[in-house]
């Protein structure tokens, strides 16, 4: 987290002095090539005398803009001094200080603006910032990243307090980056705002490898992040049956982000299929059977528990190798009915993708009536299509069937009319 939140100041104050170089190009007309490769042709470099005592003020910026260029090649700042236009000016000597990374330099430049970008982009470089060096720097942003890259690199949390803005980013990162640095959980409590109080205990928690940390996080929605991100970042799943309270939706998703599958990049195993009976959604639990079986090519169902998970188990299995034989070895009717129409829509997926599409019968070969309405009704569910509902004897089934269509559409309709104002 450290780095990122120093890559993302340092990009910030990049940023600030790019903005400050198009400003100086805003207030010129932009040359055409043909201007610009005939100057660039001119036997001598434009000089700064030459710019200063330019008349038309296009051509004398284009100038100064070249006689910035020509220092920063030769990393003279001497040739700065001398510029009359301070906009100018500063950017010489920023420019210069950045490609020596020379931050003395950046005490020349006038514009606090600039000054403070100058020197926040050449902090970053430093192996150790002096406080008097913040101390030296007006009041900002600026000011306040100085303050926490000197109490980062002295690793002393005092300085962090001379951050203005106690509710800034800054101020919760320095305290967070120094706390975990000496390894003081108790540096939390100085933070006033309760959520950069509940990051700084969940960035320990995952940091020193410690779930027990999110205990001290008092709001439950905040505890159960901190229990969500620890388990992802540290691929237990196990640290999920923690999360409590209105939350199934957080708790499934840990579920399946933490079981190894989800973001190879992260995963220091294999997926356990035991961890999927543990999910209530279906499309979770869909996902998390799908990256287990996958994953380990164990497509036996043997280890899942009978009843309902292992009927799961096996709709997967048979959406995986899209045969629908493979149906029948799911037990409740609804469920196989579902199997029918997951294999049927892989079905029809796999020949759209391959370009190649060919007619699927839609639950048409199914025998048992019911085990048919079940995957009518599954297969309604996945695709748009409003008549597969008409297909249905069983009339609880169908009045199901067309309710969940009615507010599907509705959905898509109140959707497409906040796309609409928004265009």
């Amino acid at each position: 987290m450290k780095n990122i939140n120093n890559k993302n100041k340092i990009n910030n104050t990049k940023n600030l002095l790019l903005n400050m170089k198009q400003k100086i190009i805003n207030l010129m007309v932009i040359f055409s090539l043909s201007i610009i490769l005939g100057c660039s042709n001119t036997a001598q470099k434009k000089s700064v005398s030459l710019c200063n005592n330019q008349k038309d003020q296009k051509l004398q910026y284009s100038c100064y803009l070249e006689v910035i260029e020509s220092a920063k090649s030769k990393k003279d700042a001497s040739i700065c001094k001398d510029i009359k236009i301070d906009i100018f000016k500063d950017g010489c000597y920023s420019e210069i200080a950045i490609e020596k990374k020379d931050i003395s330099i950046c005490k020349n430049i006038q514009s606090s603006e600039i000054k403070s970008g100058c020197y926040n982009i050449l902090i970053h470089f430093m192996e150790e910032v002096p406080v008097s060096l913040c101390d030296g720097l007006e009041d900002g942003r600026g000011k306040d990243f100085c303050y926490f890259k000197s109490a980062t690199t002295q690793k002393d949390i005092s300085i962090c307090e001379k951050i203005k803005d106690k509710g800034s980013d800054s101020y919760a990162n320095c305290i967070i980056d120094v706390g975990i640095a000496k390894n003081d959980l108790s540096v939390c409590e100085k933070i006033q705002i309760e959520k950069e109080r509940n990051r700084c205990y969940y960035t320990f928690a995952y940091s020193t490898d410690n779930f027990y940390i999110c205990e001290k996080i008092d709001a439950q929605n905040d505890k159960n992040y901190c229990y969500n991100e620890y388990a992802f970042r540290k691929q237990d799943p196990n640290v999920c049956d923690k999360i409590i309270g209105n939350a199934n939706s957080m708790k499934d998703n840990c579920y399946v982000i933490s079981n190894q599958g989800t973001l190879p990049a992260f995963r220091t195993g294999q997926p356990d299929i035991l961890v999927c009976s543990k999910i209530q959604n279906i499309f979770f639990k869909d996902s998390c059977y799908f990256d287990a079986i996958r994953e380990n090519q164990d497509f036996s169902c043997e280890k899942v528990k009978e009843g309902n998970e292992k009927d799961v188990c096996f709709t997967v299995v048979a959406t995986l190798k899209r045969d629908a034989t493979l149906c029948d070895n799911v037990k409740d009717k609804v469920n196989k009915g579902r199997c029918y129409a997951k294999v049927i829509i892989e079905k029809q997926h796999i020949g759209e993708d391959s370009g190649k599409k060919e007619y699927v019968p839609v639950c048409t070969d199914v025998e048992d009536e019911y085990v048919r309405d079940a995957c009518y009704f599954n297969y309604a569910v996945d695709k748009p299509d409003y008549l597969v509902c008409d297909k249905i004897k069983d009339e609880t089934f169908r009045d199901d069937c067309l309710k969940f269509k009615s507010d599907q559409y509705k959905r898509f309709e109140e959707f497409g009319k906040i796309l609409s104002n928004q265009t």
